[in-house]
């Protein structure tokens, strides 16, 4: 049983590291520019996601704190969101990262799955599941919207509040800090 576990966090930081390294040689030219990415540390992003409205309906009070680190992908983001409002995880869902509801030129969106299917209306969206939160230029501050099942839409306003380098080194990510 141990030796397997140990297999296994050996295949998974091999998974880690070629897709770092798939990450550089994609977003770099230039040698020093590629290891520079590729030993970049990774920062902490801690998010207060606020529950605005289910079906139109405007919610009061209902938010949660989380901290993720930037080398998960949108839909990390999503799990834990699902995770820190208890939802069950059997709807498609959407992020605006221009903080406006079906605005398709900013759209990032997955389906429980984690897939990221075509639409037949000419849909724009790109794959939560590709979309790394480091490399979506989030700063201190910025706003943006989650949408969670088209029908009953679960609207959440998603705000920045810090990002920080993780010390850290044992630490488990992503996490629920608060909730109300």
């Amino acid at each position: 049983m141990r030796q397997r576990k140990e297999i296994q966090k050996m295949l998974l930081s091999g998974f880690r590291k070629k897709k770092k390294i798939e990450r550089a040689l994609r977003k770099a030219d230039k040698k020093e520019d590629i290891i520079s990415l590729i030993n970049e540390e990774i920062k902490v992003y801690v998010f207060k996601i606020i529950l605005d409205s289910i079906q139109v309906a405007p919610v009061k009070n209902v938010w949660r704190v989380i901290e993720i680190k930037g080398d998960r992908t949108l839909y990390s983001l999503h799990s834990i969101i699902q995770e820190a409002f208890d939802w069950d995880n059997d709807h498609m869902f959407s992020f605006f990262l221009n903080n406006k509801i079906w605005d398709q030129d900013t759209e990032y969106k997955g389906n429980p799955l984690g897939e990221c299917e075509p639409s037949l209306f000419d849909d724009k969206a790109k794959p939560a599941d590709e979309a790394e939160i480091r490399d979506l230029g989030i700063r201190r501050g910025k706003k943006f919207k989650y949408l969670f099942d088209y029908g009953d839409e679960l609207i959440h306003t998603i705000e920045t509040i810090k990002i920080y380098e993780n010390n850290e080194k044992e630490s488990r990510f992503p996490r629920i800090i608060e909730s109300k």
